[in-house]
C-alpha cells in the first residue's frame, strides 16, 4: 500500500516560516531587504591576515554612502558576529537574512570595533535600482 506524503506545510507553522510567500500574497512581488554594505567572510587565515581581533563573524568591507547601514552609524572593519541574537557564521547567511527580513524590516547586528563588541541597530530599505549605462553607438 502506498501512501500519499503531503507537501502542505503544517497548520502549526509561523508566518516567519514563509516570509517570501508573505511578500507576495501582500505586495504582489518579492523585496529583499537592503543594508549597502560589501561584506567577507572572516576565516582564522584572514584574520591572521588582517590583524583581527575576531577569527569569526562577517568583515564590513566598505559601506555605501548614505545607505541604511551608513545612517545607523556601521563602519568599514566592523566585524558582524550576530544578528537579532542569532550568530552570523558567513557571508552568505547575512546576505540571505538581511534579504529575507525584506525592505521594511529592522535587524539588531551584533559588531566588534576596535575589540569591543556593540549592537547596531539597521532599518532597511528596497535596494535601489542598478544605474542604466548608456549604450554608445559607433559610427563610421
Amino acid at each position: 500500500m502506498l501512501r500519499a506524503m503531503s507537501a502542505m506545510p503544517p497548520i502549526t507553522s509561523s508566518k516567519r516560516d514563509f516570509p517570501i510567500m508573505d511578500m507576495l500574497v501582500q505586495d504582489g512581488k518579492v523585496v529583499r531587504g537592503y543594508m549597502g554594505v560589501t561584506i567577507n567572510t572572516v576565516t582564522p587565515a584572514v584574520a591572521k591576515k588582517m590583524k583581527l581581533t575576531q577569527d569569526h563573524g562577517v568583515l564590513i568591507a566598505d559601506v555605501v554612502k548614505g545607505s541604511p547601514a551608513d545612517k545607523a552609524g556601521v563602519k568599514d572593519g566592523d566585524i558582524v558576529v550576530s544578528i537579532d541574537g542569532a550568530p552570523v557564521r558567513d557571508a552568505s547567511m547575512l546576505r540571505n537574512t538581511i534579504a529575507i527580513a525584506g525592505a521594511k524590516g529592522k535587524v539588531a547586528l551584533g559588531v566588534v570595533r576596535d575589540g569591543k563588541q556593540q549592537t547596531v541597530s539597521v532599518g532597511l530599505t528596497e535596494a535601489p535600482e542598478p544605474k542604466k549605462q548608456r549604450r554608445r553607438v559607433r559610427v563610421r
